[in-house]
């Protein structure tokens, strides 16, 4: 069953701007779920013709009053275009860590490893969260060289577990 849980940005406790998530301490900013490019920007020509790999990092977190065992994250809508590919991989900072800071949307994250979990037998396994715990997740989206224009190219997470 899909857990009830938060994901919010990181880059710092002000932080409203998603491409400013990329990692650092939690922000008090949700992901707006319903809005386009509420982690990504639009790719540009330039990037569509180069290639590129970017990373965000979001915090997945238990709402007050909540607890939930058994969580584990996936990939439920991988993107539709050829040219573009999402990866997912856990902060090595573990529950409740603030995860490492990177420089710039283009600098990997040190020690994360990245899989394409896109099936729920297939999930990121995550810690148990009681109420406020939270646990860093990195995104990791490819852009292939003459990547191809596609419109409404997007992923979708889902976050699945018991809520005790």
């Amino acid at each position: 069953m899909a857990a009830a849980v938060d994901f919010i940005l990181s880059g710092g406790a002000s932080n409203t701007d998603p491409q400013l998530s990329r990692g650092g301490a939690k922000s008090a900013t949700p992901v707006n779920s319903s809005a386009d490019q509420n982690l990504f920007a639009n790719v540009g020509s330039t990037e569509a013709e180069v290639g590129s790999e970017k990373y965000r990092c979001i915090y997945i977190e238990a709402p007050v009053g909540k607890t939930f065992t058994n969580l584990g994250v996936w990939i439920s809508t991988p993107t539709p275009s050829n040219s573009s590919r999402i990866a997912i991989g856990l902060a090595p900072e573990g529950l409740n860590g603030e995860a490492e800071l990177i420089p710039d949307e283009v600098t990997a994250p040190a020690d994360v490893v990245f899989t394409r979990p896109v099936a729920d037998y297939q999930r990121l396994s995550l810690p148990d969260l009681n109420p406020g715990d939270y646990i860093a997740l990195w995104i990791k989206r490819t852009i292939s060289v003459q990547a191809q224009g596609f419109d409404n190219d997007y992923a979708r997470l889902t976050v699945e577990g018991v809520e005790v």
